[in-house]
């Protein structure tokens, strides 16, 4: 879920190698997601699906990169 400036759940983790999807569900918002170290970047107007595959280990950030910095609306995705 998305809600105004914050994600639940906060942190995810899968496996490297996994091919990843999300289902992302925004409350009330529209925004940009962002994981840039696995090039996704996607508009997130209603339900969306988000694909990628988890190509290298280690702990990750994805954002709301059309968000200003300081509101915060970041989440953690950890890869084994």
């Amino acid at each position: 879920k998305a809600k105004r400036w914050l994600f639940e759940p906060y942190e995810l983790t899968v496996n490297k190698g996994d091919t990843v999807q999300l289902t992302i569900v925004p409350e009330s918002v529209a925004f940009m997601f962002s994981l840039p170290d696995f090039d996704v970047e996607k508009e997130i107007a209603g339900e969306t699906d988000v694909e990628f595959t988890a190509s290298t280990a280690g702990v990750f950030e994805f954002s709301c990169s059309s968000c200003e910095s300081w509101r915060g609306m970041k989440g953690k995705l950890i890869v084994k």
